[in-house]
């Protein structure tokens, strides 16, 4: 990922590709999608259902849920992941899905804040982004 993640320029979005997707796991617990970057990283974006209708999201490269993962282009890795959660809103619509945002040090909010931007650009209307700063966990709750 980029070092100046606080200045990420959104409007590039409009002129970004996303990596291919693919649903590898779906059941009434869990779901799975993966892509591959142009480096051959591969990316999983899980979703864990915790209670009755309301999940988690993680994501892990290469099987690695503990790293921080900076491999592939920024912005076609993001619009991948904005999509991923898009389509994962609608299809299951879920009361809510809570993700947090992965910090390289105390205070790290860089990649919290551009989940927040992609987030505002993919989540459907029928959702409320919303902020929990201070963890750097953002929650789409159905409207």
């Amino acid at each position: 990922m980029a070092d100046n993640f606080d200045t990420f320029d959104i409007a590039n979005r409009a002129n970004s590709l996303s990596y291919d997707i693919s649903k590898i796991l779906e059941d009434q617990e869990s779901t799975v999608y993966s892509f591959l970057t142009n480096d051959d990283s591969k990316y999983f974006c899980h979703f864990v259902k915790s209670s009755a209708n309301d999940w988690g999201m993680y994501f892990s490269l290469d099987g690695e849920t503990s790293l921080i993962a900076n491999n592939g282009d920024i912005y076609k890795v993001m619009n991948t992941i904005g999509k991923i959660v898009e389509e994962f809103l609608l299809e299951k619509s879920p009361n809510k899905v809570v993700m947090s945002a992965k910090r390289a040090y105390d205070g790290d909010l860089r990649r919290y804040n551009v989940f927040k931007r992609y987030s505002e650009i993919y989540v459907p209307d029928t959702y409320d982004v919303v902020d929990d700063l201070d963890n750097a966990i953002l929650t789409f709750q159905k409207k």
